[in-house]
């Protein structure tokens, strides 16, 4: 099944129809809005209804994934163009402090 959101739009939006349809059958027979629920057909329409609602979700969750993605790949591209920082060398210790130490273990 495609993830395209305007498939699964239309999908939905023919799904809706028809429930729609159904609906408007059960009204003209007298069933209640509370024991449609019980009507095989209707419970069918609504599950269609679910399931593509749901598939919606899943393929904006996807859409947002791919955004992330690429905008890690240009961060990622853009900090492997810039020349990398060289690492600062260690400085000599101070001779005071290591002298200081050096008493310290004589006593």
């Amino acid at each position: 099944m495609p993830l395209k959101k305007n498939n699964l739009d239309q999908q939905l939006e023919h799904a809706r129809s028809a429930l729609d349809g159904c609906v408007k059958a059960l009204d003209e027979r007298g069933v209640a809005a509370a024991d449609r629920r019980r009507d095989p057909k209707w419970r069918s329409l609504r599950a269609k209804c679910r399931a593509i609602s749901k598939r919606i979700k899943a393929a904006e969750g996807v859409t947002a994934l791919n955004e992330e993605l690429k905008q890690r790949k240009a961060a990622k591209a853009a900090a492997a163009e810039a020349p990398p920082e060289k690492p600062q060398k260690k400085g000599k210790k101070d001779k005071k402090a290591s002298k200081d130490k050096s008493k310290k273990k004589g006593n």
